[in-house]
């Protein structure tokens, strides 16, 4: 509602939690929108549209997406879905179910070309030594939680890369995890270790005050945030410089919405640094390889710091 309507002057509506603004453009957040055709004339005047542009239409085979899609906007006959990670979810019946709504895919860019042409701030990648033991024999979910959550070595080391980023000026900085106990041991850590005058705070789906840190975040007046998967998409960090993932993870559609939150453009950067592990053990080495064909996927320069510890 702040972007649009410089494109569309006196033509942007808007249906969220407090109203309802009826015009030629409407801007409408999926949960809300599903909610709210619950109202007949909501539905009904819905109805009136030919044209439902979907952001995030990686999500669109979830209930959610399906109500409004299916209930709201089945009068659309032009329906254009635009992701980050297109088609790229582990699941293949749900590729088949987006296809299903939006085709195959019309257009594609590349990071490099959005940087290369201004849109996108340049992003270095670091990919440094994570865990080193090889776990072998143990299942998977014993492998991350030793290998990752639990693991102190890779936490400190967390730690340390964040520490040489602060030193390096490069704040405000983000740490993305996938686990909430993962949360709670770096910021337990992070409390501990941080100089006094660097702010640490926290974020996952559970905390009710998360979008009051979140702002604060992304208005540069939190200097180190740790946070959950719920950030990696939709959320805009232009004054970010530095972003750890240390959650690990094999998804590419994941790997690809975190990345996304490292290009956001602002004129007071030259660059945002993002870093990732490379961890041993079966499972998790597997998918730290996964992630760093991801990142080269998308023609982007990826420095392997790791190899200097084998």
């Amino acid at each position: 509602m702040t972007e649009v309507p410089k494109f569309l002057p006196g033509k942007v509506g808007q249906i969220s939690s407090n109203k309802i603004e009826w015009n030629e453009f409407m801007v409408c957040m999926a949960p809300t929108l599903k909610n709210r055709i619950k109202l007949h004339s909501t539905a009904r005047k819905l109805a009136e549209y030919p044209v439902c542009l979907i952001d995030e239409c990686d999500l669109s085979d979830n209930k959610t997406y399906k109500i409004s899609i299916n209930t709201g906007l089945y009068n659309c006959f032009v329906k254009i879905g635009l992701s980050g990670s297109a088609l790229m979810n582990e699941d293949k019946n749900k590729n088949e179910a987006i296809r299903g709504y939006f085709g195959d895919k019309l257009y594609e860019i590349k990071n490099r070309q959005l940087m290369d042409e201004g849109y996108s701030s340049e992003v270095v990648i670091k990919i440094v030594t994570g865990n080193l033991d090889l776990m072998e024999g143990e299942s998977y979910d014993t492998q991350y939680h030793q290998g990752i959550i639990e693991n102190k070595l890779r936490n400190k080391k967390v730690f340390k890369r964040v520490k040489r980023a602060i030193k390096k000026g490069r704040l405000p900085a983000l740490i993305i995890v996938k686990n909430h106990k993962h949360i709670e041991l770096l910021y337990s850590l992070f409390k501990r270790l941080c100089p006094k005058n660097i702010s640490v705070d926290w974020v996952h789906h559970k905390r009710k005050d998360r979008y009051k840190i979140v702002r604060r975040f992304t208005e540069g007046k939190l200097d180190v945030l740790i946070g959950s998967l719920i950030l990696k998409r939709g959320k805009n960090f232009p004054l970010m410089r530095f972003i750890i993932n240390a959650g690990g993870g094999k998804g590419v559609e994941n790997t690809l919405q975190i990345l996304g939150r490292a290009t956001r453009f602002h004129e007071s950067k030259k660059r945002t640094y993002y870093e990732d592990f490379y961890d041993e053990g079966l499972y998790i080495r597997r998918h730290s390889k996964r992630r760093i064909i991801a990142y080269k996927n998308e023609q982007l320069k990826v420095t392997e710091l790791y190899k200097k510890d084998y």
